[in-house]
């Protein structure tokens, strides 16, 4: 009885390992960051942080600007595309090259 012969594609696609199987390559020499915690200090973000909101006359958008508000955030205007002028009393700018200009945001959301 003779064998099946295997179609040289089938022997083409079997995944071949071409790394040495003893590598062992560490991904970072620094310092292992545990939590939260030992980040926490990069976050300089206040009451005092200018934040933008983007497409601001958005549905989502607005209902996050208006629980930000709430909230204390110091919201100084917002950006939709083609549109300017006020939107829940604060600045609308058509894009980000203005607002940067002349609101001078820390963030944005």
């Amino acid at each position: 009885m003779a064998l099946p012969r295997r179609s040289p594609v089938s022997l083409a696609l079997r995944p071949r390992s071409t790394a040495p199987k003893t590598s062992r390559r560490a991904f970072s020499a620094s310092r292992t960051r545990c939590g939260y915690d030992d980040t926490v200090q990069n976050l300089r973000i206040g009451k005092h942080t200018r934040v933008i909101y983007q497409g601001f006359t958005g549905r989502v958008a607005t209902g996050n600007a208006k629980d930000s508000l709430a909230y204390g955030t110091n919201i100084v205007g917002g950006v939709t595309p083609g549109k300017e002028g006020e939107h829940l009393g604060l600045p609308l700018l058509p894009n980000l090259r203005k607002a940067k200009e002349q609101l001078k945001p820390d963030a944005t959301a």
